[in-house]
């Protein structure tokens, strides 16, 4: 660390202590920004989507590299509102981070993970400034709790929508995509060894597979948009996952997405909108483009209709 810098922060932090001496119980309440230390003045502001937080420069530059850069580089001048612009998850993002730097207890779920991890990158919250940081954390509850969970890998990625392209650069879009893949090629297994079962001459083979037998996820991956589906799709093919478990997801895709989009604009209850129904009609093309290109090569895979039905 630069001297200077570190000169700057022994020197905020000696100022804050003292005077956070008589007020640590503001830190717990977090109504209306409450959980920021109410009895000592403020002397940073930071604007974050129109919307005003007016905070402490020590617990904010003791975990953000972003931040303690900026302040550094106008240390010299009367330097007290930072515009985060382009911050991703907008200000209830940034209000986590900021209570995270104020020593918050917050939990960590799987609705708030994406963007607390790219909120992270953005304000450079590495380990680099602070030990068990922000980055570190969202990423180990990544790991460790959302990846062993389908249902959550998909909540995850559904979030992951509006974080684009941040998310895919951070890799937490390859990571619940493999983890969904590596969960239906690991329920496929299950399901065929459940199947197994020795005949009265005592040869070991296999009892008729139930429709969709080990196949739950396929419902849990519709509700994606359908660049995400598509990726999931695509590892499946890569992880082995059966053909026909690929086409009966695609097959009721196809039947829930474009219907639903078909919904959006009914000519019997409301005027016709060029634009609408144009707009409507390029999503279509790009769904029923990606599943076609998803298709399993193998023959009587899916009904050949399963598209004009849809």
């Amino acid at each position: 660390m630069d001297p200077c810098d570190k000169q700057m922060l022994q020197q905020h932090h000696q100022q804050l202590q003292q005077q956070l001496s008589m007020s640590k119980s503001a830190r717990q309440r977090c109504n209306n920004y409450e959980w920021i230390f109410s009895d000592v003045p403020t002397d940073i502001t930071i604007e974050v989507g129109g919307r005003i937080f007016a905070l402490h420069k020590y617990p904010l530059v003791s975990k953000s590299g972003r931040i303690r850069k900026l302040v550094a580089e106008h240390r010299d001048s009367d330097f007290s509102k930072i515009e985060l612009l382009n911050l991703p998850g907008g200000a209830e993002s940034f209000e986590l981070a900021a209570k995270f730097c104020y020593g918050v207890n917050f939990e960590i779920t799987s609705s708030n993970v994406a963007q607390l991890f790219c909120v992270s990158d953005y304000l450079e919250m590495t380990e680099e400034y602070a030990k068990d940081n922000l980055g570190s954390r969202t990423e180990t509850y990544l790991d460790s709790v959302v990846c062993k969970s389908l249902e959550m890998c998909v909540e995850v990625l559904q979030h992951c929508e509006y974080l684009l392209p941040l998310a895919d650069e951070l890799k937490i879009v390859n990571k619940c995509t493999d983890a969904i893949a590596s969960k239906a090629c690991a329920e496929q297994i299950a399901s065929s060894f459940s199947r197994l079962e020795y005949s009265s001459s005592g040869r070991l083979h296999m009892n008729k597979q139930t429709k969709c037998d080990g196949d739950w996820w396929i419902e849990d991956i519709s509700a994606l948009r359908v660049d995400l589906y598509q990726r999931i799709i695509a590892a499946m093919k890569c992880r082995g996952v059966r053909p026909e478990s690929i086409g009966a997801s695609l097959v009721n895709y196809a039947q829930k997405i474009l219907t639903k989009k078909s919904n959006l604009w009914n000519p019997s209850s409301q005027p016709k909108d060029d634009m609408v129904v144009s707009s409507i009609e390029h999503e279509q093309r790009l769904v029923v483009e990606a599943i076609v290109s998803l298709l399993p090569v193998e023959k009587l895979v899916v009904p050949i209709s399963f598209l004009l039905d849809s």
